[in-house]
Protein backbone atom coordinates (compact mmCIF):
# COMPACT_ATOMS: atom_id res chain seq x y z
CA UNK A 1 0.00 0.00 0.00
CA UNK A 2 1.54 3.60 -1.20
CA UNK A 3 1.94 6.20 1.81
CA UNK A 4 -1.66 7.61 2.37
CA UNK A 5 -1.96 11.43 1.75
CA UNK A 6 -3.09 13.85 4.48
CA UNK A 7 -6.54 13.14 3.40
CA UNK A 8 -6.62 9.57 3.86
CA UNK A 9 -5.15 9.77 7.53
CA UNK A 10 -7.64 12.78 8.65
CA UNK A 11 -10.42 10.23 10.23
CA UNK A 12 -7.63 7.25 11.68
CA UNK A 13 -6.11 10.76 13.53
CA UNK A 14 -9.70 11.39 14.90
CA UNK A 15 -9.61 8.30 15.55
CA UNK A 16 -6.45 8.04 18.00
CA UNK A 17 -7.94 10.76 20.41
CA UNK A 18 -10.89 9.26 20.60
CA UNK A 19 -9.87 7.92 24.32
CA UNK A 20 -9.88 11.12 25.30
CA UNK A 21 -6.45 11.18 26.53
CA UNK A 22 -3.61 13.04 25.72
CA UNK A 23 -1.40 12.33 22.52
CA UNK A 24 1.80 13.08 21.18
CA UNK A 25 2.47 13.30 17.57
CA UNK A 26 5.46 11.34 17.58
CA UNK A 27 2.77 8.73 19.73
CA UNK A 28 0.32 9.46 16.91
CA UNK A 29 2.52 8.92 13.94
CA UNK A 30 3.41 5.08 15.64
CA UNK A 31 -0.34 4.39 15.87
CA UNK A 32 -0.50 5.46 12.04
CA UNK A 33 1.97 3.70 10.86
CA UNK A 34 0.79 0.42 12.53
CA UNK A 35 -2.43 0.86 11.35
CA UNK A 36 -1.64 1.26 7.50
CA UNK A 37 1.12 -1.17 7.80
CA UNK A 38 3.28 0.60 6.20
CA UNK A 39 7.13 -0.68 5.70
CA UNK A 40 10.50 0.33 7.32
CA UNK A 41 10.99 1.86 3.49
CA UNK A 42 8.25 4.08 3.46
CA UNK A 43 8.67 5.50 6.99
CA UNK A 44 12.08 6.20 5.65
CA UNK A 45 10.79 7.65 2.59
CA UNK A 46 12.62 11.47 2.78
CA UNK A 47 10.63 14.83 1.20
CA UNK A 48 13.31 15.95 -1.15
CA UNK A 49 14.05 18.87 1.04
CA UNK A 50 15.65 15.54 3.01
CA UNK A 51 14.35 17.06 6.20
CA UNK A 52 11.60 15.30 7.17
CA UNK A 53 9.86 11.83 6.43
CA UNK A 54 6.93 12.01 3.85
CA UNK A 55 4.76 10.05 6.34
CA UNK A 56 5.33 13.05 9.33
CA UNK A 57 4.66 15.30 6.77
CA UNK A 58 1.27 13.84 6.24
CA UNK A 59 0.35 13.06 9.42
CA UNK A 60 1.22 16.72 10.36
CA UNK A 61 -0.61 18.70 7.76
CA UNK A 62 -3.69 16.43 8.87
CA UNK A 63 -3.28 17.01 12.66
CA UNK A 64 -3.02 20.81 11.69
CA UNK A 65 -5.93 20.68 9.59
CA UNK A 66 -7.97 18.81 12.34
CA UNK A 67 -6.69 21.69 14.54
CA UNK A 68 -7.50 24.34 12.56
CA UNK A 69 -11.39 22.88 12.78
CA UNK A 70 -11.15 22.67 16.22
CA UNK A 71 -11.23 18.83 16.29
CA UNK A 72 -8.27 18.84 18.28
CA UNK A 73 -6.42 21.31 20.39
CA UNK A 74 -3.18 21.35 21.72
CA UNK A 75 -2.31 21.21 25.09
CA UNK A 76 1.40 22.31 25.13
CA UNK A 77 4.44 21.52 22.73
CA UNK A 78 3.22 18.49 20.33
CA UNK A 79 1.05 17.44 22.56
CA UNK A 80 -2.94 17.35 21.66
CA UNK A 81 -6.47 16.05 23.17
CA UNK A 82 -9.87 16.11 21.17
CA UNK A 83 -12.41 18.69 21.48
CA UNK A 84 -16.35 18.59 22.34
CA UNK A 85 -16.59 19.06 18.57
CA UNK A 86 -14.44 16.14 18.14
CA UNK A 87 -16.81 13.89 19.70
CA UNK A 88 -20.40 15.13 17.79
CA UNK A 89 -17.66 14.23 14.68
CA UNK A 90 -17.15 10.70 15.45
CA UNK A 91 -20.56 10.41 16.81
CA UNK A 92 -21.69 10.63 13.34
CA UNK A 93 -19.09 8.34 12.12
CA UNK A 94 -18.26 9.64 8.84
CA UNK A 95 -17.04 6.80 6.41
CA UNK A 96 -14.14 10.32 5.71
CA UNK A 97 -12.84 12.82 6.22
CA UNK A 98 -11.37 15.16 3.81
CA UNK A 99 -10.97 19.00 3.50
CA UNK A 100 -14.68 19.45 1.23
CA UNK A 101 -15.72 17.92 4.96
CA UNK A 102 -13.95 19.62 7.43
CA UNK A 103 -15.24 22.96 5.02
CA UNK A 104 -18.34 23.09 7.22
CA UNK A 105 -16.49 24.33 10.14
CA UNK A 106 -16.24 28.06 10.51
CA UNK A 107 -12.60 27.76 12.12
CA UNK A 108 -11.35 25.70 8.96
CA UNK A 109 -12.90 28.32 6.61
CA UNK A 110 -11.19 31.25 7.99
CA UNK A 111 -7.76 29.72 8.08
CA UNK A 112 -8.42 28.51 4.78
CA UNK A 113 -8.88 31.79 3.56
CA UNK A 114 -6.00 33.32 5.49
CA UNK A 115 -3.43 30.94 3.72
CA UNK A 116 -4.64 30.76 0.29
CA UNK A 117 -5.03 34.35 -2.12
CA UNK A 118 -7.78 33.57 -4.31
CA UNK A 119 -6.17 33.43 -7.62
CA UNK A 120 -4.21 30.40 -6.57
CA UNK A 121 -7.10 28.70 -5.53
CA UNK A 122 -7.84 27.57 -9.12
CA UNK A 123 -4.49 26.67 -10.47
CA UNK A 124 -3.18 23.09 -9.47
CA UNK A 125 -6.34 21.84 -7.47
CA UNK A 126 -5.43 18.22 -7.80
CA UNK A 127 -2.64 18.93 -5.65
CA UNK A 128 -4.57 19.91 -3.12
CA UNK A 129 -6.50 16.74 -2.46
CA UNK A 130 -3.37 14.21 -2.78
CA UNK A 131 -0.54 16.18 -1.20
CA UNK A 132 0.56 18.71 1.42
CA UNK A 133 1.41 21.85 0.73
CA UNK A 134 4.83 21.32 1.71
CA UNK A 135 5.06 18.47 -1.01
CA UNK A 136 3.55 20.84 -3.48
CA UNK A 137 6.12 23.18 -3.13
CA UNK A 138 8.98 20.63 -2.62
CA UNK A 139 7.67 19.60 -6.16
CA UNK A 140 7.84 23.12 -7.46
CA UNK A 141 11.44 23.44 -6.39
CA UNK A 142 12.35 20.24 -7.93
CA UNK A 143 11.06 21.22 -11.47
CA UNK A 144 12.13 24.94 -11.33
CA UNK A 145 15.88 23.33 -10.41
CA UNK A 146 15.43 21.07 -13.48
CA UNK A 147 14.26 23.39 -15.97
CA UNK A 148 17.07 25.98 -14.87
CA UNK A 149 19.62 23.21 -15.22
CA UNK A 150 18.21 22.30 -18.41
CA UNK A 151 18.28 25.96 -19.84
CA UNK A 152 21.60 26.49 -18.78
CA UNK A 153 22.57 22.96 -21.12
CA UNK A 154 21.08 24.39 -23.67
CA UNK A 155 23.04 27.69 -23.31
CA UNK A 156 26.46 26.42 -22.86
CA UNK A 157 26.32 23.64 -25.36
CA UNK A 158 27.39 24.90 -28.76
Amino acid sequence: MPIPDYQMLMLPLLRCFADGKEHSVQGVVNTLAKEFSLTEEELRKLLPSVKQTVFYSRVGWAKTYMAKANLIEKVRRSRYVLTDMEREVLNENPSEIKDEFLARFPEFTGFRRRKRPKETQDKKEIYREEKTPEEVLEEAYAELRESLAQDEIWRITP
